[in-house]
């Protein structure tokens, strides 16, 4: 188990344990804001004060477009058909990856997690919070890690079931991509709360604390999130440019886009 973050962990496993967003709706072009919309995203991880930009997700006609601010990794959801492409700019490659085959993943990691002597790693087999709530702030406690999520009502369900099922996928990259030194099916369990009261998290904190040789110093990371619910031009430009990829690059085995031989894609 890794006991420090990775590049892959700041743009995949930070994404997925922290990824949610706050209303703002200026310099927009006129679109159906049931239907459209984009999500600034920034993290401030450790002791850092500053948030540092770390992707642009957009909601535009049926699909999620994941873009990182900095790297090569860009992200196309289908919540409908179940399925993302994982696209790298650099490489010039892409693959696809069905919901089901994460799902399968986050299993077999539950099923790893059970059997490790570890409290924390256990713990994020099967995760029990005690769940506290307060305008609109719920907190999730738990002597191994806690969650502090900050909520608004989304303008338009539909969009919020969207963001619930890509938070989930992001959570299934982050165990297939082994990016994460904690184990972050916990999250999972946050969607599931936010989704019963049909809310949106608009800022989440996130602190695990050091109770186990699988981390040896407590880790924190706070997310910043900006949504606009109508899309500016030049969100429409990028997907533009997004499905030119998808289009153009060389398509691989999901074992050859993360760099590693096919028996070591399977969750650890």
């Amino acid at each position: 188990m890794k006991t420090a973050l990775t590049a892959l962990l700041t743009t995949l496993a930070l994404t997925a344990v922290t990824w949610g967003y706050f209303a703002q709706t200026a310099n927009s072009v006129e679109k159906d804001p049931g239907t459209f919309a984009y999500v600034e995203n920034s993290i401030v991880a450790g002791g850092a004060k500053s948030p540092k930009p770390q992707s642009l997700t957009i909601f535009y006609s049926g699909l999620i477009y994941d873009v990182s601010v900095k790297g090569n990794r860009v992200v196309i959801f289908d919540p409908e058909k179940g399925q993302l492409t994982l696209l790298d700019k650099g490489r010039k490659i892409k693959t696809r990856i069905s919901t089901a085959d994460l799902d399968a993943a986050r299993a077999q990691l539950r099923e790893w997690c059970s059997k490790q002597a570890d409290s924390v790693l256990r713990f994020c087999g099967k995760p029990s919070f005690e769940l506290v709530e307060s305008d609109g702030q719920l907190t999730f406690r738990a002597s191994e890690m806690q969650y502090l999520v900050n909520t608004v009502e989304p303008r338009d369900k539909q969009v919020a079931e969207d963001y619930r099922k890509f938070s989930d996928a992001m959570v299934g990259l982050a165990v297939i991509g082994q990016t994460s030194p904690i184990p972050p099916l916990a999250r999972l369990a946050v969607n599931r709360e936010l989704a019963k009261r049909g809310v949106m998290p608009s800022s989440v904190a996130v602190e695990v604390r050091p109770n186990s040789a699988a981390i040896r110093q407590t880790l924190k990371i706070r997310s910043h999130h900006t949504i606009g619910w109508k899309l500016r031009p030049k969100d429409v430009e990028l997907t533009t440019q997004v499905e030119t990829y998808n289009r153009d690059f060389r398509s691989v085995a999901i074992h050859e886009f993360l760099g590693r031989p096919a028996a070591k894609t399977a969750a650890r």
